[in-house]
């Protein structure tokens, strides 16, 4: 599986570490819920951690779509709120499902059967649904 950390590149991975990353959502969710941004932040850390010491760096010319991505860890908790209520993401237009195994909250995925659950994870993929609440802007007229 392909891990993008944001801001940094991307990293082929296991699945230890896939298993791993979804216990470390989970608490990363509880964070949030919880109002404590330095848990939070501890939590990316130790997922980018995690992703940097069990996976092979991918080159930056490697196009290879992301299968997740973590959020820096510098992430505030702000942020962390309008990120995992998929307010501001907004990455892709292609094929947008959310896969089901991956942790008690879900991470976006490119393929796998819609959950039924809330999205409530800072695991993210390169297809997750676009749900700005921006306008975008309209192409001008020919």
């Amino acid at each position: 599986m392909i891990v993008r950390l944001m801001g940094e590149g991307q990293y082929r991975v296991g699945d230890d570490v896939v298993e791993r990353l979804h216990e470390l959502d989970d608490e990363a969710a509880r964070a949030v819920d919880a109002g404590h941004e330095e848990s939070l932040r501890r939590v990316l850390d130790t997922m980018a951690s995690s992703v940097r010491d069990s996976g092979e760096r991918l080159q930056d010319e490697d196009l290879s779509a992301s299968d997740l991505i973590i959020p820096p860890d510098d992430l505030s908790l702000e942020e962390a709120k309008e990120l995992f209520s998929g307010e501001v993401w907004n990455v892709s237009k292609s094929s947008q499902t959310r896969d089901s195994s991956c942790g008690s909250m879900g991470a976006w995925k490119t393929r796998g059967p819609l959950s039924g659950r809330s999205m409530r994870s800072p695991l993210r993929s390169a297809s997750a649904p676009a749900r700005s609440s921006r306008k975008r802007a309209e192409p001008p007229p020919r």
